[in-house]
């Protein structure tokens, strides 16, 4: 018997990749494989056996102490998705065999001023995934019902883009899907609050509904595949597991970058400057052309690699971030981890138009860039610039239906869990454009 509760005891071990204090990315050992305990569920919790999660710049400003940690050992990521495999009993949006996710938002206290007006992002009890509690680096994680997302079927059920090569250690950048505009009815957001108009919000919710049917159906499905231990499902048995990677970015760069596109108040044929063309903006063009096709968007970014991607996702014009826009644009969203940005940005506002910052923080190597900042030449004429902070758990729900109905797909590099410093540091230098995935 005591050899029999020792071996459970060995079961509920897992790998993760551990973040234990501040270290300089070009030292390349800053997250330590280990293994440690499976966590256990509480009664409003699920359990999730991870098989993709996205990397994100936020965790670089982590590990490089941009952020500091609230708690530590941690383990880092919140791009988290993978098959639901234990459940607390007082749960009941989630069964055994669920497909699910989550994003940046762990958890908020449901009951401030912010919390009650649906600006939970800024709640004052605000804690992140990967940040405050056990992140997606993980091969399982727990996070609450009610902050978990059902992955909607038309994300999971469709034809790989191509094959992923079988060695990990050496996994080339996957191609990306058509070089046209997505069209479509447009949806309009009311982006002057975070939420969307009557219209919209009939549309969403339709979508919404729609997906939930089908995720009961689809779901059943992949419960029908692994009915032989519904208690422990083999992720392995699902149908078209591999297209989880490409839901993983989705999870932060895809909502958070939702979010930013709200906040710039854009509207159909309003024009849209991007600088930066990382993770999250090659999604934000998508979701922008999807949402605004007779809008044009002008990216800009030093990267000639993802200038060309810009221009094969439907941008009208690439070009650098120091160049002018061959016309005045009316919302900006910023992503770059640079300063001088804002000034170029601002530089190319129209008048009356909004620049949105898109990141938890800048580095600090060029801040004196922001010397330069001209009143009457940068913000006067009623330019605004805002920051985006955290995202809303609503944020998750919206953005996830238009991506159904879109059926939006990254690009990405996808590297082994035990790689994660690989991938990081390849984040860091600007390797290979799209977004980067663990496979788990």
């Amino acid at each position: 018997m005591k050899e029999m509760e020792k071996m459970e005891k060995m079961e509920k071990m897992m790998k993760a990749m551990i973040f234990k204090g501040n270290q300089e990315i070009s030292e390349n050992n800053f997250l330590e494989l280990s293994m440690i305990p499976v966590p256990e569920v509480k009664s409003d919790e699920i359990l999730i056996k991870v098989y993709a999660c996205g990397v994100c710049r936020t965790e670089l400003d982590q590990i490089e102490g941009r952020i500091i940690a609230p708690k530590l050992p941690i383990v880092l990521g919140h791009q988290p998705v993978g098959v639901v495999e234990q459940i607390g009993n007082k749960v009941r949006k989630f069964k055994i065999g669920d497909i699910a996710g989550a994003t940046w938002i762990y958890s908020s206290c449901g009951k401030c001023k912010f919390c009650l007006r649906g600006y939970d992002n800024l709640c004052l009890d605000f804690k992140a995934t990967g940040c405050h509690e056990n992140g997606g680096y993980a091969e399982y994680m727990v996070i609450k019902e009610d902050y978990a997302h059902k992955i909607p079927e038309e994300l999971i059920d469709f034809e790989p883009i191509t094959s992923i090569t079988a060695n990990t250690n050496n996994i080339t950048k996957i191609d990306t899907i058509s070089t046209t505009k997505i069209t479509t009815n447009n949806i309009n957001i009311n982006t002057n609050t975070t939420t969307t108009t009557a219209a919209s919000t009939a549309a969403a919710t339709t979508a919404a509904t729609t997906t939930t049917t089908n995720n009961n159906n689809n779901n059943n499905k992949y419960i029908n595949q692994i009915k032989h231990n519904k208690n422990n499902p083999n992720i392995d048995n699902i149908g078209n597991i591999d297209n989880l990677l490409y839901v993983a970015p989705l999870m932060c760069s895809g909502v958070v970058g939702y979010r930013s596109l709200k906040l710039t108040n854009m509207e159909d044929e309003k024009t849209l400057g991007l600088y930066g063309f990382g993770s999250a903006h090659h999604l934000v063009l998508q979701i922008a052309n999807f949402l605004y096709p007779n809008s044009k968007k002008f990216v800009f970014t030093r990267n000639l690699e993802e200038r060309e991607l810009a221009k094969k996702l439907g941008a009208d014009w690439a070009g650098g971030i120091e160049d002018k826009a061959p016309e005045k644009l009316d919302c900006i969203i910023d992503t770059t981890p640079v300063w001088k940005t804002i000034i170029y940005a601002l530089e190319n506002l129209q008048r009356g138009g909004r620049l949105v910052l898109n990141l938890i923080r800048k580095e600090n190597s060029d801040k004196n860039f922001l010397l330069n900042l001209n009143y009457e030449k940068h913000l006067w004429l009623e330019k605004e610039i805002k920051s985006t902070a955290n995202v809303t758990k609503k944020d998750g729900e919206e953005f996830l239906a238009i991506a159904s109905k879109m059926k939006i797909k990254p690009q990405i590099k996808v590297y082994k869990l035990e790689d994660a410093n690989e991938a990081l540091t390849d984040l860091k230098h600007g390797k290979f454009p799209g977004s980067k995935v663990l496979k788990i």
